[in-house]
């Protein structure tokens, strides 16, 4: 039994003198220029009631609207492009058969996007789009609907190629994705999302240079409790709130909270 334990000895004890190391020493990162704003919403999928969710032009509208802040949802293309797309689905905002993941780039800019279920003039856009023209102006909230973690790499690299990479905050449930990036990229700054009342605990399974910079949930799941733990461990600022009517909007600022995702 000795003999069948000894090999594997040495890579258990590496490991964990890593973990341990990365529990212990604290990250060195650059504070996100979100930190210095008292007050930030952010326009939910860029917006989706003038415009399909999602848009460019949505983006544009909420921009012009006043907003400094927009939330924008991410898939991959067939052939491994980045995409502005809430659903796994393409039936109802493009009326396509399949998954995102099924089709390529070009075969989405044949298809209008939906609104209110009638076509409209506006298409899928693509990530880096999205960051080359807008990410100077708005801060964006990238929520990842993937999780595989040579895209936590590739966005890092779009990221990472911007004048304002301090403007991007990418969001995900993916404690394997947010450590990944956090491990790899700590310059990017990430946002853990259903961080819900109750699951405090999961903020802690993170190594202390591996944990995100900021958490998110539905108001719903945010309630005193959680914000008595958040204030305790000198997080209400780093909370970002979505799913919000008015008058949680005025029972979570009150708390001290001021960050959220609405629709606009």
């Amino acid at each position: 039994m000795r003999r069948l334990l000894r090999p594997l000895a040495i890579p258990v004890i590496t490991l964990l003198l890593i973990y341990l190391a990365l529990r212990i020493v604290p990250a060195h990162k650059q504070v996100s220029p979100l930190a210095e704003e008292p007050y930030m919403e952010f326009a939910h999928r860029g917006g989706q009631r003038v415009f399909p969710e999602n848009s460019e032009e949505g983006i544009a509208h909420a921009l012009a609207a006043g907003f400094r802040a927009v939330e924008v949802d991410i898939h991959c293309t067939r052939d491994g492009r980045f995409v502005l797309f809430h659903d796994d689905s393409c039936r109802r905002m493009l009326h396509l058969p399949g998954t995102i993941q099924e089709h390529d780039l070009a075969d989405l800019h044949d298809a209008p996007l939906y609104l209110n279920h009638a076509p409209t003039a506006c298409r899928v856009v693509t990530l880096d789009t999205i960051l080359a023209r807008y990410s100077d102006r708005l801060f964006l909230y990238l929520d990842m609907k993937l999780d595989d973690l040579s895209a936590a790499d590739q966005v890092a690299a779009l990221i990472g190629a911007l004048r304002t990479p301090g403007h991007v905050l990418v969001a995900s449930s993916s404690v394997a994705f947010l450590c990944w990036m956090e491990l790899r990229h700590p310059e990017i700054h990430t946002v853990m999302e259903g961080f819900d009342s109750g699951k405090e605990w999961t903020y802690f399974l993170f190594p202390a240079r591996l944990r995100p910079d900021l958490v998110s949930s539905f108001a719903s799941y945010t309630d005193d409790d959680q914000i008595a733990w958040l204030r305790d461990h000198d997080l209400l600022d780093r909370k970002i709130v979505y799913g919000v009517d008015s008058t949680q909007l005025v029972r979570l600022r009150t708390a001290g909270i001021n960050r959220f995702l609405v629709d606009p």
